[in-house]
């Protein structure tokens, strides 16, 4: 919860609004236990929230969650992982 009400803050203070679907996005990447593709999070969120999102709509959230600082896209793996330092400035390292 406190990651959450951070990211909302980090949001406003760079002019966006925090709607429920990034709320719910970047929850689902909190709680996942490693990088989760967009087809892999679709399903999550549909059968988790009863959230149905189109690939183009998540895409475009997680653009904006990864622009604020919030998610980290791992170009070799096409998934995202939420950061849980965003307060923090510092680069990301993944195995793979």
């Amino acid at each position: 919860v406190a990651l959450t009400s951070a990211a909302a803050v980090r949001a406003r203070a760079a002019g966006q609004r925090w709607t429920p679907q990034r709320a719910t996005v970047y929850g689902a990447l909190l709680a996942a236990s490693g990088a989760v593709g967009a087809y892999d999070l679709i399903e999550r969120l549909a059968a988790l929230h009863n959230l149905p999102l189109k690939p183009a709509s998540l895409y475009r959230t997680l653009d904006d969650l990864q622009a604020l600082g919030l998610v980290v896209k791992i170009e070799s793996l096409n998934a995202w992982r939420a950061c849980h330092h965003p307060h923090e400035d510092h680069q990301h390292v993944f195995l793979v």
